[in-house]
């Protein structure tokens, strides 16, 4: 399960991504509450979302092809010390009392900024790190770092936050993301990237041409995009489920965020179990699918242990299948492009399901928030049917094209 682990280097990535990713989920909490309680308006805590996904969307690219050009532990070290000082500038405005919404939007925003660059990095990374053989592994076990904190890290966020107030809870979130960069220092390989180093518009068109050539990454992508854009995006409807729906209010709530977490985390814990025994391309699919059935399924449930139970699925579904779709995306890849490649799969991946969520939204005010995540479930099992299609027949053809002329 943990034969990734066995790499020095690997062990102090890990590391830094447990921290990282704990001061993530307490960030999220803090901010969440800062926004609430400067405004009190759900439109706001909306247009945070959109100001980090924004950046995202737009910039992955630039990060990705940033990533293939200088060594990537230097990229994310740099990407998490700026993040680290947006985060004490936060804590900072709310200690002296200065703080207004319009700084969560600006710094929102360039947190999203500094993720296009730390993220396609931070991914690309592992295969430098353990090589292509344990490259599942280390993913899965990346995930499971973030799916684990997931489920403590709002916990501690929302006890210091009672306790002490925001600002000390973006304190220690500050202080968690430089424990994280003072690991990675201890990383021991820093690969100047192979090749010419491309511009960025020659590196765009080697993408674009590698993409074309390449019905495997490109139908991990739309999986990847419409388990973000459509599956995630229905978390955001949760409250309404669980307060108007199942009749559980906010306790309830956490529950099923909870129980999604645990499948979340249980499922990268057995991808990464087996991940020298999976066939890949199906256990993608598969994943995906079943994340569209769960939500089609969970829109109509009206009895809470179904619910929860069907949660615990979801979150299963959608981390497994994103664990195998990130392994999938960067074994496709040569070493030279691996940085773009990523920086693609992290703006659909990290970028769209803010923008889901507005869709979500917008569409559950119009038809009723059951239609609403029925409809995204079906989108999902849509994607995925057409995705098993267009496989199916290139292999097919394959096949075809390799038989011998008479």
């Amino acid at each position: 399960m943990f034969q990734a682990l066995r790499s020095r280097d690997y062990r102090w990535f890990w590391l830094s991504r447990l921290a990282g990713d704990t001061a993530l989920w307490v960030q999220g909490v803090a901010i969440g509450w800062l926004v609430y309680d400067l405004t009190g308006s759900a439109l706001y805590l909306g247009m945070v979302g959109f100001a980090q996904a924004i950046p995202r969307i737009v910039l992955s690219f630039l990060g990705g092809a940033m990533a293939d050009r200088v060594p990537k532990r230097e990229l994310v070290c740099v990407a998490q010390s700026v993040n680290a000082a947006l985060v004490f500038l936060v804590a900072f405005l709310i200690s002296t009392g200065l703080i207004e919404v319009w700084h969560v939007l600006t710094i929102s925003f360039l947190t999203g900024a500094v993720a296009s660059f730390d993220g396609p990095a931070r991914q690309a990374i592992m295969a430098e790190l353990v090589g292509r053989e344990e490259l599942m592994n280390a993913v899965a076990l990346n995930a499971a770092s973030h799916n684990g904190t997931r489920i403590i890290g709002p916990s501690i966020s929302g006890v210091m936050i009672a306790l002490w107030g925001n600002a000390v809870s973006l304190y220690a979130t500050g202080f968690l993301i430089v424990l994280g960069v003072a690991c990675l220092q201890a990383i021991r390989i820093a690969a100047t990237p192979a090749g010419s180093r491309p511009g960025l518009v020659q590196g765009f068109g080697e993408l674009v041409a590698y993409l074309r050539g390449s019905p495997l990454a490109v139908s991990v992508l739309a999986l990847v995009g419409a388990a973000s854009f459509f599956g995630m995006s229905a978390m955001y409807l949760l409250p309404v489920f669980a307060g108007e729906i199942l009749d559980v209010g906010p306790t309830g709530l956490g529950a099923l965020q909870g129980v999604s977490a645990a499948g979340a985390f249980v499922a990268t814990l057995g991808v990464a179990a087996i991940s020298a025994h999976l066939h890949k391309e199906r256990l993608l699919f598969l994943g995906i699918a079943l994340l569209g059935l769960c939500l089609t399924v969970f829109a109509y449930v009206t009895w809470f242990p179904a619910a929860l139970a069907i949660m615990f699925v979801y979150g299963a579904a959608l981390s497994g299948g994103l664990a195998v779709a990130n392994t999938l995306m960067q074994l496709s890849v040569s070493d030279e492009m691996r940085g773009r490649a990523m920086g693609v799969y992290w703006a659909s991946n990290n970028g769209l399901h803010p923008l889901g969520g507005i869709w979500a939204g917008s569409l559950g005010a119009a038809v009723g928030v059951s239609p609403a995540v029925a409809a995204s479930g079906a989108v999902i099992l849509v994607t995925a049917g057409a995705v098993l299609v267009l496989l199916t027949t290139r292999s097919s053809h394959a096949r075809v094209a390799d038989l011998p002329r008479p």
